[in-house]
């Protein structure tokens, strides 16, 4: 039996075995119950309430897609169990449902309390459940995912699930930062960042400063923008939607610990603005500039990296995760490669085709990779 909907889209099927499950266009992500289900989840920076509290408020709206998220309750108290943020998006006619990702999302997950997963995979109905509510669709894709893909199973179907070609890359961190580049590092690395630093400061007075004032994380933002047009086709950080995101996610996330917005300075000069996620001890890169010209030869992203670095294991970090994609830069800081996930159902004999294409390397795949290629697109 499915509840008659509501205005804003809610759909409650109960369950009988577990839990309830309920579909929602809206959600309110900054719920104390919604953070207390994330911090007793495994759930990845890219889940935080914050994030995705601005992405269903501010970004989903403007970019053609539809809302879907799926909540699990506990039957008896209603307690919330589970979260699936989702999207009902279409490629030329495919209507999907998704993570909602919209290429800016480096690990997609279940936000699911860690106890419940046993619970989950002993109802053999969920799915089911699950399912005939988001049907009509012709193909369920969750990708980039950084862990096991059985309760993303579970609750959305058992389909092909493969791996990945891009990889996530992280290290473990650790104080003092100058034993960790010993142990780290090789030598000629480490040699060359020390000249650079010093060739740095011929050009003036270098500082590296985080950032709090709201103010300035904007001008810093501002200024990355700028740095990144020339440097990178199909950036999303030059649409307007995406670019009044992330600076909403960096002025607001600096106010809680979330994010942390950076620069590097030489003389009066910003060489290279950084912004990343933190979450666990761990530092997520996102997105970087850099001021190229007389100080390109120094590779300045690299060199603001390395100060981010620093700056991190200071605070006490255990990790730093340079996040999807596979340049070969994070190699050189001690990142190893973990390869990504995906889940995929088809649900339609179109569906069907769409998943051969996409593992044959037809246009589904070459749209997915041009998306993870957005995301990866740090300093270069």
């Amino acid at each position: 039996m499915v509840a008659q909907a509501t205005d804003v889209g809610r759909y409650v099927v109960p369950n009988r075995h577990c839990f309830k499950i309920e579909y929602l266009d809206a959600f309110d992500f900054l719920s104390e119950e919604f953070q207390t289900l994330y911090e007793t989840s495994n759930a990845t920076v890219f889940q935080h309430p914050l994030w995705l509290h601005l992405m269903y408020q501010n970004l989903i709206p403007k970019c053609g897609v539809d809302p879907v998220i799926i909540t699990v309750r506990d039957p008896n108290n209603g307690s919330l169990k589970s979260v699936l943020p989702l999207v009902r998006s279409s490629y030329v006619g495919l209507s999907c449902i998704e993570p909602a990702d919209l290429g800016i999302c480096d690990y997609n997950a279940a936000i699911t309390v860690k106890e419940l997963g046993d619970d989950l995979l002993s109802d053999d109905r969920l799915r089911e459940k699950i399912i005939n509510e988001l049907r009509p669709v012709h193909l369920i894709f969750f990708r980039k995912v950084s862990k096991s893909c059985e309760v993303i199973e579970q609750m959305l179907g058992e389909g092909d699930v493969g791996v990945m070609e891009s990889c996530a890359h992280d290290v473990d961190l650790f104080a003092p930062y100058e034993d960790w580049k010993k142990a780290i590092m090789s030598s000629s690395f480490r040699k060359t960042l020390r000249r650079n630093r010093r060739k740095l400061e011929e050009f003036g007075e270098v500082s590296y400063e985080v950032l709090d004032d709201p103010v300035e994380i904007q001008l810093a933002m501002d200024l990355m923008r700028e740095q990144r047009s020339a440097r990178y086709d199909d950036d999303l950080f030059q649409q307007d939607a995406f670019f009044d995101f992330y600076s909403k996610v960096a002025k607001e996330g600096a106010r809680i610990g979330l994010a942390q917005t950076s620069i590097l300075r030489a003389g009066g000069d910003v060489v290279a603005v950084e912004f990343g996620l933190i979450h666990n001890h761990c530092y997520h890169f996102i997105l970087g500039g850099i001021t190229e010209g007389r100080y390109a030869k120094l590779s300045p992203g690299i060199l603001a990296m390395d100060y981010v670095l620093e700056f991190r294991a200071e605070q006490g970090d255990l990790r730093a995760d340079f996040t999807i994609g596979d340049e070969a830069y994070k190699a050189r800081f001690g990142a190893t490669p973990t390869p990504l996930k995906h889940m995929a159902q088809a649900e339609s004999l179109m569906g069907s085709l769409a998943l051969q294409a996409y593992n044959q390397g037809g246009l589904i795949k070459t749209i997915a990779k041009k998306v993870v290629n957005m995301t990866s697109q740090r300093f270069g």
